[in-house]
């Protein structure tokens, strides 16, 4: 804890002086108090808590200084040093009141308390409010400080202008939001912006935290964030400022939840390079994040902004919000500084002593004190008072050298003189039955200015009450406020009150209410800057007259159109109106020359506020007036002679446009019909605004090819014009023209426009082969597309009305790809089918047997089958085309077996051993086939019976007559004698066949003249 030497005080003179002066005071002791209307005592400024030392300082911006908080100073009382421009001077708007001073009281310290904060600074503007503190003493003693930061850099002033005051934004262009309302342009574009600053903003922080930690060693820093400014306006405003103000709330919690995140994000990263030196104040989440003490809530601790002064008070804290802050910080700060709960603290008292200058008590500790009370009629009274050495004349210092007591005699008040009693001051008044002094009544004087007025007059007294030994009772009312003590710095001005209501005080001292914030800029256009009046009872007491007539204000008319109710209008100029006299002067004013409608519906006597001066004037003639609320083609007129004259089309339009006529856009066409209207202009057309290889068409249809040298020429035929356009790309530049705009144009010979041979498809999905004739054929399949494709150029997809106006022909026959059909079989409807070799030629084939031969001969798949003839006959023709099985054996899925000879005739085989008999001959074995698709060769003879040599071997074979053989494995054939041998060979070899006839054992049988025995 750091150590402080006792401080000198200021007195009246020396020990001596104050010993005698003591002498004539009792229970009343002069003084020079503080204006009544203060919220705080102006001597808050002396430190007498008991806490530690802690020295504390404010640097930032608005809501660090204390906008709002009243109060105002330019150079805290306890800095040594004024601070550097451009961060000094009364517009810095630095506060007693504001949070920091708050918290600081609070904390109990007995240190310094600077205040270098500075409203409307940036971020960048932290270190250079405070860089002359830089290696000094007091920047190494500095405890604590208080930062605020960023708003500015967000363009703070801009968005509480254009987003949430009726005088600003009523006069901004209009935007439409993505809501679709319509809003303040500059509130959207500052509210974009906001969020593109805020990455350099917390670039910028970062660096000012790391050089205040640099530079102020011991210090912690508690980061100010700042609170939700708005949400959903609950008061009437006008309707732009509305839903501006609407837009805002809906932008603004992102925009600063995401700020504060970054503040608390920086704080904790800091925190690791500097462990416990800064802390973060959310006061987002303090004021609360859903608005509810934002402005236009029904709890704000945010000023609504004026329409008077908008940097100084309006979208700031209230003194309710700047304790919420306060509070912040010392919960922050507590346990930095190990102190105890909050306390409150009584504020030192000042006395004074009449004529002869003031004696002040000294910041360490009560220097005078009342031992005994004086109630009631006076009587002497002991007051005790510690040591007081003189330095100087001017000087003494305190010390604790014990009490010395001085007896004082009793001092009444007379009519006239001022008395304090706590913190209010009494004007004593002539009043035989008044308490406590005979003779007068005191009557609170209830405004500082006041106080000033009736202290200043001569002979007046100036009394202190000690509230300890005295009470006052029986008081009359509150003195009334006087038009002579008015302030002459108030007189011929506006005057602003916390009630956010405006004043216009005359010469005379009298208030006028002003209704509206029009009325007030006139006036402050007229008499200078409203004066901002902090304290509401400074405003109430100012005696009242009638009310304010309203006035336009001449500034923001300026170059605008004012309307009567009556609908007589005027332009401003420089303050004068002058009268439109025509309604085609009134409709030039605004869109000729582009003055906006700012006043409608005024009265006579707001109207007359304004001098008059001449008639305006402002001509259209030679202009064509187009209406701006229709789509499409937008109605035009020309004007000319005092008339409108429609325009029909385009052409003339640009015919007038090229020849010098200005075009005028009004707002709607029901404007311009208001004009008196005259026949239809001629229809022109200017041969040079005609593109040039183009169609035009004139009213009747009749069409034209416009060529590169600007000559048409005639289109013959509705097929000719979709080659124009479909085929050729030229564009229909004109259209519905008449017979003198064509004219302009010269014409040569027609141009007819040949399509084919082209395939043409429709954007309706069917297809055209189109000839040399333009004769359209339709293409009936996808397959005929692509084999025309093949040899055609293919365009499209054109307009199924355009191609529809093609004269159409016969279809196209029907058309296969030859592509991919090589070696394969193809079938028409009727089963006529042909082989297709692999140059795409079809051959037929003239019989069933050649065709299943093709399939499983030559392996041949069917690649198309129910063809149509036309479709069949696509394919070019060669030679027919037959196949032979030459001698193969089929057999099928169901057992038949047949042997097809070279002529392609089947022959049935009788049974499986002769199927084997004829396989083992080396016949080709066709398997897979179906009997059904077999049974369509023709059949000839039976298949004679037989075995096969190999299947024979080592077997037994029984004839149907019971004769019984074993061959053995050379193949020689033995007779089986009887039962017994027959027993013991099947008992050791398979019997191939049970039933064999003698065809098939002729067919191989040899003998060797031995019988079978067992023993083979």
């Amino acid at each position: 804890m750091k150590q402080r030497q006792n401080k000198r005080v200021r007195t009246s003179g020396v020990l001596r002086a104050l010993v005698l002066l003591f002498a004539l005071v009792a229970s009343l002791i002069v003084d020079l108090p503080a204006a009544a209307a203060a919220p705080v005592p102006l001597n808050a400024i002396a430190h007498t808590g008991s806490g530690k030392v802690i020295d504390v300082l404010a640097v930032g911006d608005s809501y660090m200084a204390g906008n709002a908080a009243g109060l105002y100073y330019n150079v805290s009382p306890d800095d040594p040093r004024t601070p550097p421009a451009p961060y000094s001077g009364p517009g810095c708007y630095r506060s007693h009141a504001n949070a920091s001073y708050q918290a600081y009281r609070v904390l109990g310290s007995k240190g310094r308390y600077i205040n270098r904060a500075c409203s409307g600074k940036l971020t960048k503007d932290v270190v250079p409010e405070v860089q002359d503190l830089f290696g000094s003493n007091l920047a190494r003693s500095i405890d604590l400080i208080t930062y605020s930061a960023g708003g500015n850099d967000a363009n703070f002033e801009d968005i509480v202008k254009h987003c949430f005051i009726d005088i600003y934004v009523q006069g901004d262009d209009p935007y439409i939001a993505p809501s679709g309302d319509s809003i303040s342009r500059i509130c959207f574009d500052r509210l974009q912006a906001a969020s593109d600053v805020m990455p350099s903003t917390m670039v910028e922080q970062e660096s000012g935290l790391r050089r205040l930690l640099a530079e102020f060693p011991q210090a912690r820093i508690v980061v100010d964030g700042y609170p939700l400014l708005a949400t959903k306006p609950s008061a009437t405003m006008l309707p732009q400022t509305w839903r501006s103000w609407t837009y805002a709330a809906s932008i603004l919690p992102g925009l600063q939840r995401t700020f504060a995140d970054q503040q608390r994000a920086l704080v904790k990263k800091l925190n690791t390079e500097f462990p416990n030196r800064l802390a973060f104040n959310d006061l987002f989440a303090r004021f609360g994040p859903d608005g509810r003490h934002a402005m236009g809530s029904a709890d704000p601790w945010i000023n609504r902004p004026l329409d008077l002064n908008v940097t100084a008070e309006g979208a700031h804290p209230t003194g309710r919000g700047q304790t919420e802050i306060a509070t912040g910080i010392v919960q922050l700060a507590t346990p930095w500084f190990s102190l105890s709960p909050i306390v409150t603290r009584a504020s030192p008292t000042y006395y004074a002593i009449p004529g002869n200058g003031d004696a002040t008590a000294d910041s360490r500790g009560a220097a005078v004190s009342i031992a005994s009370p004086a109630i009631g009629p006076c009587k002497n009274t002991t007051i005790t008072v510690r040591g007081w050495v003189g330095a100087d004349t001017e000087l003494v210092t305190v010390i604790d050298n014990g009490p010395d007591e001085v007896k004082v005699t009793c001092l009444y008040p007379r009519a006239g003189d001022i008395v304090s009693y706590g913190t209010t001051s009494y004007l004593a008044a002539a009043n035989a039955t008044a308490n406590p002094f005979p003779g007068t009544v005191l009557r609170p004087i209830p405004t500082g200015w006041m106080y000033n007025c009736l202290a200043a007059k001569a002979g007046v007294r100036k009394l202190r009450i000690n509230a300890s030994n005295n009470t006052l009772a029986g008081w009359n009312p509150v003195l009334p406020g006087q038009t002579g003590c008015v302030p002459a710095g108030w007189k011929n001005r506006v005057l602003t009150a916390p009630d956010n209501a405006s004043w216009l005080v005359d010469s005379t001292g009298y208030r006028h209410w002003i209704p509206n914030p029009e009325t007030f800029f006139a006036l402050t256009g007229k008499y200078g800057p409203a004066i901002v009046v902090s304290a509401q009872v400074d405003v109430d007491t100012i005696p009242r007259g009638s009310d304010q007539p309203p006035l336009l204000e001449p500034k923001g008319l300026d170059g605008t159109i004012i309307r009567r109710d009556d609908g007589v209008s005027w332009v401003v100029l420089d303050g004068v109106r002058h009268h439109l006299p025509t309604y085609a002067i009134d409709l030039c004013a605004q869109y000729a020359q582009g003055r906006r409608v700012s006043r409608t519906g005024l009265s006579v006597s707001l109207a007359s506020t304004l001098p008059e001066g001449t008639a305006y004037a402002c001509g259209m003639e030679s202009s064509i007036l187009r209406a701006n609320d229709a789509a499409g083609q937008r109605p035009s007129y020309a004007w000319y002679g005092g008339q409108r004259h429609w325009i029909a089309d385009t052409w003339t339009f640009d015919y007038l446009t090229r020849r010098g006529w200005r075009v005028i856009d009004v707002a709607t066409n029901a404007e311009i019909v208001r004009l008196t209207a005259g026949v239809n202009e001629p229809k022109k057309l200017d041969p040079a605004a005609v593109p040039r290889n183009t169609i035009v068409r004139r009213d009747d249809g009749v069409s034209w090819v416009v060529d590169g040298s600007g000559i048409r020429h005639h289109i013959p035929y509705a097929q000719d014009d979709v080659c124009w356009r479909d085929l050729r790309g030229y564009g229909v530049s004109a259209t519905g023209l008449s017979g003198g705009q064509v004219a302009a144009l010269p014409e040569a010979d027609r141009w007819p426009c040949i399509i084919g041979d082209r395939i043409v498809t429709s954007d309706d999905g069917s297809s055209w082969f189109v000839d040399t004739a333009n004769t359209r054929h339709w293409v009936p399949d996808i397959e005929t597309f692509w084999v025309l494709a093949k040899s055609y150029e293919r365009v499209g997809a054109w307009p199924a009305g355009d191609v529809n106006q093609i004269p159409r022909g016969s279809d196209m026959t029907q058309r296969i790809d030859s592509s991919g059909l090589g070696n394969s079989l193809i079938c028409r409807n009727d089963g006529v089918c042909w082989a297709v070799d692999a140059n795409g030629w079809r051959h037929h084939i003239p019989t069933y047997g050649d065709n299943v031969c093709f399939r499983w001969v030559l392996g041949w798949r069917v690649s198309r089958n129910g063809l149509s003839y036309d479709q069949a006959n696509s394919l070019p023709e060669a030679n027919p085309w037959d196949c032979k099985f030459n001698n193969r054996i089929i057999a099928t899925n169901e057992g038949a077996a047949y042997f097809v000879d070279t002529g392609n005739v089947r022959h049935w085989i009788q049974d499986p051993e002769s199927f084997y008999c004829y396989a083992d001959r080396g016949y080709p074995v066709i398997r897979g086939m179906g009997f059904s698709e077999a049974n369509g060769i023709p059949e000839g003879g039976r298949m004679g019976q037989c075995l096969s040599p190999n299947r024979v071997l080592n077997r037994i074979v029984r004839v149907s007559d019971g004769t019984a053989y074993f061959i053995d494995g050379a193949g020689w054939w033995y007779w089986i004698p009887n039962g017994g041998v027959w027993g013991c060979l099947t008992s050791r070899y398979p019997i191939l066949l049970s039933n064999a006839s003698w065809d098939q054992v002729n067919t191989i049988r040899r003998e060797r003249g031995v019988w079978a025995n067992c023993n083979m």
